[in-house]
């Protein structure tokens, strides 16, 4: 069985070519012994990829509010239900480790509306370096679990448990950020020795942390690489347990993963650096329908305006496009059902020119909207299981200053 996983770790850790033979002993600690080097240097020979990035977010609390949860787990028995759910779909771009964001189909990496809906306050660090601190370092304990179901599929599965001072579990969770020892075990396909599955769960984490107890799972697929195979997240799940008696579910599925090689760009191209003038009045009709059953923060939205507006001696012409982006789509089911999308238009197209836009709603529906918020982001509610802004839909904006400050600023 031990021979299977000198396999294993040639899918597991690219650029690990050969590895010795396991000694008569049987022991597979010194086959660990002996690929640790060579495993070091796989780790570090990892390209840069990048993936699509759906991320589902659930939130639950107690079904009978009325109570209160004295200390992690005094309630455990207690029935939890869905409070509210949100969808969001990124490209990340995934070197040395770490995690970068950005917008579908745009330049420009991280920026902060993605940031701060991207990175929430509860975060268990990198799951990459999590694998390296089990199969490259050495970790407190590491043995076979025997066998194990994983999709109606016989696989092997081991155990393991890392100590707090190797770990590379970093915690993040209101005020309080540190490394925790976590343990698990990790599923094998005997037949393709591929890494299938991951299981982490943190220790305990500390009082101040507001965090209860944290479980991770993290599915695999792989990935050809330049006649290697790299191993990259399919599917990530994050279960958490609050202190405020709370529980959030965390879901980020991985897909069009594939090598990235480019540069990144900083800022998105193809903008004129004239900005549309402010306190203009647009209609724009909706080119594309907006469900909220279907649509995810990151989804472009278009819409083109209906008539020409006119200022000191220039035009901007019927059937511009102003182009922008669902920021978030909630769904809540307490207290009453209800969906909010936000949404945000950042350039308007003509004459061949991408030109920076801010706009403001300046009519509303009282029962939809869309409402002004902040930053130049506008929402659209609705107290139902569904919202839908059908093609064809005619809202009314004003432009803003790109630079407009939302609190503060008189025009």
């Amino acid at each position: 069985m031990w021979e299977r996983l000198k396999h294993l770790l040639l899918v597991l850790l690219p650029g690990l070519s050969t590895v010795p033979v396991l000694g008569a002993s049987g022991d597979p600690m010194k086959l660990l012994e002996e690929v640790r080097p060579r495993v070091r240097a796989g780790l570090e020979k990892t390209p840069p990829y990048r993936c699509t990035k759906t991320v589902v977010r659930n939130l639950f609390t107690r079904a009978d509010s009325r109570l209160s949860r004295r200390a992690c787990f005094d309630d455990a028995d207690q029935k939890m239900q869905l409070s509210r759910t949100d969808r969001l779909k990124l490209e990340v771009i995934v070197s040395d480790g770490s995690e970068r964001h950005q917008w579908p189909d745009s330049h420009e990496l991280e920026p902060a509306d993605v940031r701060d809906l991207v990175f929430p306050p509860l975060s268990g660090g990198t799951y990459g370096k999590v694998v390296a601190s089990i199969l490259r370092d050495r970790p407190e304990e590491l043995a076979s679990a025997g066998r194990a179901i994983y999709n109606n599929r016989d696989v092997w599965a081991y155990r393991y448990k890392v100590a707090k001072e190797k770990s590379a579990y970093l915690l993040k969770a209101s005020s309080f950020e540190g490394n925790l020892g976590y343990s698990g075990r990790f599923l094998v396909d005997p037949e393709s020795f591929e890494l299938l599955r991951l299981e982490v769960e943190p220790e305990a984490p500390p009082a101040e942390s507001g965090v209860c107890a944290v479980r991770s799972t993290v599915d695999y697929q792989p990935l050809p690489a330049e006649g290697e195979t790299l191993l990259v997240p399919r599917e990530v799940k994050v279960h958490a347990v609050l202190a405020n008696g709370m529980e959030t579910e965390l879901t980020n599925t991985y897909s069009s993963c594939r090598l990235d090689l480019a540069e990144p760009q900083t800022a998105d191209a193809g903008h004129s650096s004239d900005p549309v003038p402010a306190w203009l009045e647009l209609d724009l009709q909706l080119l594309t329908e907006i469900d909220s059953e279907r649509a995810a923060g990151g989804d472009i939205v278009r819409a083109m305006l209906v008539k020409p507006v006119k200022w000191k001696g220039s035009t901007l012409p019927k059937g511009s496009i102003a182009e922008g982006r669902l920021v978030h789509v909630e769904k809540r089911f307490r207290p009453v059902e209800s969906v909010i999308i936000y949404l945000i238009f950042q350039s308007l197209a003509t004459d061949g020119t991408r030109r920076p836009l801010r706009l403001q709603p300046r009519i509303a529906d009282p029962k939809l909207g869309p409402f002004a918020w902040q930053s130049g982001i506008s929402i659209f509610f609705k107290e139902a299981a569904r919202l839908v802004l059908p093609q064809g839909s005619i809202t009314k904006w004003i432009t803003l200053p790109v630079d407009w400050q939302d609190a503060g600023t008189e025009r």
